[in-house]
């Protein structure tokens, strides 16, 4: 393994030592070939992060839940909370500045096409 690599699982160990212990069970302590163990670890981890991190997000919701009962405040509508992605459908501006002369002119030509063969 490469210095970097060896840095890298230290990180994680100290700072994520959950995800840590989690990737390397998944994984074991190592193999012969370290450069397949490391893929293994590297895909192990990408696998199981996104499991840690939705149970980190629910956790911290569910704290925040309990300190409003424990007020005497009702549950937060998650659904209000939860972040929404907009999608813009359409034509931006500086395509509709391009594309209605040009379809205006391509008009114009056939119209003038058009009454020329009359």
């Amino acid at each position: 393994m490469t210095q970097n690599q060896i840095l890298f699982m230290e990180w994680m160990k100290t700072y994520e030592p959950q995800l840590y212990k989690a990737t390397i069970s998944k994984v074991g302590l190592g193999a012969a070939d370290q450069d397949s163990w490391w893929q293994s670890f590297v895909g192990a981890a990408k696998e199981i992060i996104p499991t840690v991190i939705s149970a980190r997000s629910q956790k911290k919701l569910l704290d925040v839940q309990m300190r409003r009962a424990e007020r005497g405040l009702a549950p937060l509508n998650v659904e209000q909370i939860s972040p929404t992605v907009r999608v813009q459908a359409g034509i931006s501006q500086d395509i509709k500045q391009i594309i209605i002369p040009t379809l205006l002119g391509v008009g114009a030509l056939v119209m003038f096409m058009l009454l020329r063969k009359k």
